[in-house]
Parts: structure tokens; C-alpha cells; sequence
């Protein structure tokens, strides 16, 4: 872009201006340099919009409804078979938290506590490091819980145990997830 400009004769444009400024200097460009300002800033523009909207988001759209379905969470380690909601939903929820480790990889993950904490620590603020560094600790513990909870159930997994105490340890964890949903980004 820069040799364009350069070739073109157009002033570089500004690193940073304010919202009304930006409009002042496309008008002055464009007054003054109206060939060149259509040839390095125009035209490109509009091939990158066409390029973007009409054959990279459509073929994006096509390659998530085909191939990679991201809207769509595949249990794994229930049977392709009916399961009541509330189940469906406990294995569903962990099982978005099972790919986020093992597919996406997050680096926290892999980091003991203190290096997470020292991490965000250089960052800034010790009391939003401390949170973030617990929030990591409680997601290992989760992961760590869940791997053991589905293989105990994997010789039966058309229904969970009915048990009143595991029931409520699956409410537990279950709401400890929703909770730390904000960190399962990368």
C-alpha cells in the first residue's frame, strides 16, 4: 500500500485522527489528488470489500454448514440414543469444556498456578491476576473431575446414576462451569 502511495503521489495517511478527521482528509485527498486517491484508496477498497463479502464469507459460511460444524456439540461419550435433558446437558457442558483443553490448547492450562499467577500478575492488577489464576486452578480441577466422572459412568452411559449425592455433585460442578464460562477463550 505504502509503494502505491508513494507512486500515486498521496499523502500517507495519518496513524490516528479523530472520527470527524478521518472524513476531513478523504475530502481534501480526493479534492486534491482525484485520479490517484480513486486508484491507491478507492478501488482497493472496493476489491477487498467484494473480495470479503462475496467469496471469502460465503465460502466460510459453506465450509461451517459442510465440514466444520461449530455450532454443533457432538457428546462422545454418550450413545447416539435418547438422554433425558438434564443429562444431555451436564455431558454437553463438559464435553465443551473437554475440546476447549484438548483441541484449542490453552496455555494456562498447561502452567502451574504460581506461573499462571505471575503471568498476569505482570500485567497489572494483583486482585483481577488472583482471580484469573484461581479461575485456571478451577478449571484443571473440572477437567480432571470430569475425565474420572465419564469413565465412571462409560460401562452405562444410557443413564447416569439416579444417586441423590452424585446428582448433586454433577449440580455442583455443573454450576461451578457456568461460572468460569468467561475464560474458555483463546
Amino acid at each position: 500500500m505504502k509503494k502505491i502511495l508513494k507512486i500515486f503521489q498521496i499523502p500517507n495517511m495519518p496513524l490516528s485522527l479523530g472520527w470527524g478527521e478521518w472524513e476531513n482528509w478523504e475530502k481534501q485527498s480526493k479534492k486534491k489528488y482525484p485520479i490517484r486517491f480513486l486508484l491507491s484508496h478507492t478501488i482497493p477498497r472496493f476489491v477487498n470489500y467484494s473480495w470479503y463479502n462475496y467469496i471469502h464469507t460465503p465460502w466460510y459460511r459453506l465450509k461451517c454448514v459442510v465440514w466444520h460444524k461449530y455450532n454443533v456439540v457432538t457428546v462422545k461419550s454418550l450413545s447416539p440414543t435418547w438422554h433425558d435433558r438434564d443429562n444431555l446437558l451436564l455431558y454437553a457442558s463438559f464435553q465443551i469444556l473437554e475440546d476447549f483443553i484438548d483441541i484449542e490448547c490453552p496455555y494456562e492450562f498447561s502452567r502451574s498456578y504460581e506461573e499462571t499467577l505471575n503471568s498476569y500478575l505482570e500485567l497489572g492488577c494483583e486482585q483481577e491476576a488472583v482471580e484469573r489464576a484461581d479461575s485456571w486452578k478451577l478449571i484443571r480441577k473440572l477437567y480432571q473431575w470430569w475425565l474420572i466422572r465419564k469413565d465412571k459412568d462409560s460401562w452405562d452411559n444410557e443413564t447416569l446414576d439416579e444417586d441423590d449425592n452424585e446428582y448433586e455433585e454433577d449440580t455442583k460442578k455443573l454450576k461451578e462451569l457456568a461460572d468460569i464460562r468467561m475464560y474458555l477463550w483463546t
